[in-house]
C-alpha cells in the first residue's frame, strides 16, 4: 500500500518535468545576456524606388537583385528573395538617389547614392561589406556644404542621380548642378564638370543608344525640357539643347531624346539629343494622364502613356516616325506598370518590353516584342490584386536566350502596397512584403475564438497536449534555446523554424486563457493593413485601404495614403471570424476633398 502510495506520487512529480521544461525559456528570457533578444524578426528593404537584376557572378554563379528604397539598399538572392546584405543610411541622411552597378560590366559590385547624391558608397554584392565611400563636394563646397544644401538643392529628392560608366559610378549632384565621375576600384575622382547655368538639372541618364555618354536632364527658366550631353570618358559637356515648348513631368528618356507631355496633355514634345530639334505630335486617344515614368525606355523609341483611368499604352515614339502607333495595350480599366525595354543579352533577341498589369482580383505581367506582339505570359498572383496590394508600382524584366535558342523573360514586380515578387514564365519565384518599413501604427488585438461544445473543446485539448505534441513540443523548446544562446547548429535552427511554424497552426485555435496569442494590425506604407500572428510573425491577411475605403465611398474624390488606425470596437467573446465578427478598426486620412474615416 505504501510502495503504491509512493510510485503514484513520484508519478504525480515526473508528470510535472515536462510543464517545467516547457516553461524554461522563460526563465532564460530573464537574464542579462537574453535583454534585446527577440521572438521573431522580419527584416525589411522598404518598398523599392529603384531595381537592379543581375547576370551570374562568383564561383557558384549565383545571381542578386539590388533593390534601393528611400532610406535603404539591399542585395537579395534572386533565386529565394532573401536578405543578402542590406544597408541603412545614418540618421542625419534623408534619402537614397539610385543605385547602379560599378562600371557597365562588373556585377560584383553596386553604388549607392544619397542625401542628393553628395555620398556614394559601394558594396559588394555578395557579402555587403563597404568597399569605398566617396564625397562628391569639392573642398569648398564641404566647407560651406550646410549653405550649399540650403540655397541650392533639396536633399530629400528620390530621383535617380547615379549611373554606371565603363570606368566606373558617375552622379549628378543638384545642390551645386555638377557631375562628378569616381573610379570604380577607390571611389577617387576622375574628373568634374560644372553644367552650363541655362537650365536647372535634376536627373542623370546612360544615353539609350550610346555607352560612352551620359545625359543631364532638367527645366529651363520657362518650364521647357533641357538636356546636355556629358562624355563618360573625359567629363566633356556638349551644347544645351531646349525643347521649343513647355512641357509637363515626368520625362522620359528613349530612343536618342527626351519625351514629355505637352502642357494639356494631348501632344508628345519630343526633344532630339543630337540636333536639339523638337518634334511635336498628337497622342492617340485624345490625349493621356501622364507618361510613365520608369516606362517603355530604350533604343527602339518607345514611350508609355497612362489615361486617367489607369490604362497604360506602349507608342512608338521614334523621331523617324511621323505620327504616335500604339504597338501594346493594357486591359480597359486595369492599372498597370512598364518595364524598361531589354534585349536579350544582346545576342539577337529581339527586344522586349513588359507591362505588368492589376485588375482587381488578380495581376499578370505580359511581355511584347516584335513590334507589340505578346510573346509571353506571366502570372503574378491573386495576392498581387488591387484590392490586396494596390496599384502596380514598377516592373523590371530580364532576357536570357537559352543554349537552344530561345528566349525566357522573368521580372521583378512592385505594387503600390509594397508586395514584391520575382515572376518566371513558369510562376512566381518569390515575394518580399516590403509595406511595413515603416510602420505607422500597431494595435494588438484578441483574435476571435469559435464557439464550441464542451466535447469539441475536449477534444482539442486532447490533440493539442496528447503526450506526442509535449514531446514534440519539448524538443521544440529545447531547439529555440539553443537558438538563444546562439549554440544551435543552421540545421537546428532551421528545424526549430519549421517546428515553430508547425506548432503555431496546430494550437491556433486552442482556447487562449492566458490572453498571450494577439493578433498584431499593422498600417504601412502607402495604405497597406497587414495582419500578423504575435506568435511567429505569419501573415494572416492583408488588405489596401485607399482601394477598400473608396469601393465605399459615393464620391469620386481621390484618396490619400491613411495616417491613423484605431480601435473602433474590440471582438466579443463567441464571435465567428468565418460569420464576419471580431474586431473593427478606424482608419483615418484624407481625400481631396477633405479627411476621410473608414471601418
Amino acid at each position: 500500500m505504501m510502495v503504491t502510495t509512493m510510485a503514484l506520487s513520484l508519478l504525480r512529480l515526473l508528470s510535472l518535468v515536462p510543464f517545467l521544461l516547457m516553461a524554461s525559456p522563460v526563465a532564460f528570457a530573464i537574464h542579462a545576456d537574453q535583454d534585446g533578444l527577440y521572438d521573431w524578426h522580419h527584416a525589411h528593404i522598404g518598398i523599392p524606388t529603384q531595381v537592379l537584376t543581375a547576370r551570374a557572378f562568383g564561383p557558384t554563379r549565383a545571381s542578386s537583385v539590388i533593390f534601393a528604397s528611400k532610406y535603404s539598399s539591399a542585395s537579395v538572392h534572386a533565386q529565394t528573395g532573401e536578405i543578402k546584405a542590406r544597408f541603412v543610411m545614418d540618421e542625419g541622411e534623408q534619402t537614397t538617389n539610385g543605385v547602379a552597378w560599378v562600371t557597365t560590366n562588373d556585377f560584383n559590385k553596386y553604388a549607392v547614392a544619397s542625401d542628393g547624391a553628395r555620398f556614394v558608397r559601394a558594396f559588394s554584392v555578395a557579402d555587403g561589406s563597404l568597399s569605398w565611400e566617396a564625397n562628391t563636394y569639392s573642398a569648398s563646397q564641404i566647407v560651406n556644404e550646410n549653405k550649399v544644401l540650403d540655397e541650392e538643392g533639396d536633399s530629400a529628392s528620390t530621383t535617380q542621380l547615379i549611373v554606371s560608366t565603363p570606368g566606373g559610378v558617375a552622379c549628378l549632384v543638384p545642390a551645386t548642378q555638377t557631375v562628378v565621375a569616381l573610379t570604380a576600384d577607390e571611389g577617387e575622382e576622375m574628373w568634374r564638370v560644372a553644367l552650363n547655368g541655362a537650365a536647372k538639372y535634376d536627373a542623370l541618364v546612360a544615353a539609350p543608344d550610346q555607352p560612352d555618354e551620359l545625359w543631364a536632364v532638367g527645366t529651363d527658366a520657362n518650364g521647357k525640357p533641357a538636356l546636355v550631353a556629358v562624355k563618360a570618358a573625359t567629363g566633356t559637356a556638349g551644347s544645351v539643347h531646349v525643347a521649343s515648348s513647355a512641357a509637363l513631368k515626368p520625362y522620359v528618356v528613349s530612343g536618342g531624346g527626351l519625351h514629355a507631355l505637352s502642357a494639356d496633355g494631348t501632344k508628345l514634345v519630343s526633344l532630339n539629343a543630337k540636333t536639339g530639334s523638337t518634334k511635336t505630335r498628337a497622342l492617340p486617344s485624345g490625349g493621356a494622364h501622364e507618361l510613365v515614368k520608369d516606362g517603355a525606355a530604350g533604343t527602339s523609341g518607345l514611350v508609355a502613356v497612362r489615361q486617367a483611368d489607369g490604362t497604360v499604352s506602349v507608342l512608338d515614339a521614334s523621331f523617324k516616325a511621323a505620327e504616335l502607333k500604339v504597338l501594346f495595350s493594357t486591359a480597359n480599366g486595369a492599372h498597370a506598370a512598364v518595364s524598361s525595354e531589354v534585349c536579350s543579352d544582346g545576342k539577337g533577341a529581339p527586344c522586349a518590353v513588359a507591362v505588368y498589369e492589376a485588375s482587381e482580383n488578380s495581376a499578370t505581367v505580359k511581355v511584347a516584342a516584335d513590334g507589340g506582339k505578346v510573346v509571353a505570359t506571366l502570372q503574378v498572383g491573386e495576392s498581387f490584386a488591387l484590392a490586396t496590394a494596390g496599384a502596380p508600382l514598377s516592373c523590371h524584366l530580364a532576357a536570357h536566350l537559352r543554349k537552344d535558342g530561345g528566349v525566357t523573360y522573368r521580372a521583378v514586380v512592385v505594387s503600390e502596397g509594397g508586395e514584391v515578387a520575382m515572376v518566371h514564365e513558369s510562376g512566381v519565384v518569390w515575394q518580399r512584403d516590403e509595406s511595413l518599413a515603416p510602420a505607422k501604427a500597431i494595435v494588438a488585438l484578441d483574435p476571435p475564438q469559435r464557439r464550441r461544445r464542451a466535447a469539441a473543446t475536449a477534444a482539442a485539448a486532447a490533440s493539442v497536449f496528447s503526450i506526442d505534441n509535449i514531446m514534440e513540443t519539448m524538443k521544440l523548446q529545447f531547439l529555440q534555446t539553443k537558438v538563444r544562446l546562439h549554440i544551435a547548429t543552421p540545421e537546428e535552427t532551421a528545424l526549430a523554424k519549421a517546428m515553430s511554424a508547425a506548432a503555431s497552426d496546430r494550437t491556433l485555435n486552442a482556447v487562449d486563457l492566458n490572453g498571450l496569442r494577439k493578433n498584431l494590425v499593422v498600417l504601412g506604407a502607402h495604405g497597406r493593413l497587414v495582419s500578423l500572428h504575435s506568435g511567429d510573425g505569419r501573415k494572416l491577411w492583408a488588405t489596401h485601404v485607399p482601394i477598400a475605403c473608396a469601393s465605399k465611398a459615393s464620391s469620386d474624390a481621390s484618396f490619400d495614403v491613411p495616417s491613423d488606425l484605431r480601435v473602433l470596437r474590440a471582438a466579443l467573446s463567441g464571435d465567428s471570424a468565418s460569420a464576419g465578427g471580431g474586431a473593427e478598426l478606424l482608419v483615418v486620412g484624407r481625400t481631396s476633398a477633405g479627411s476621410y474615416t473608414c471601418t
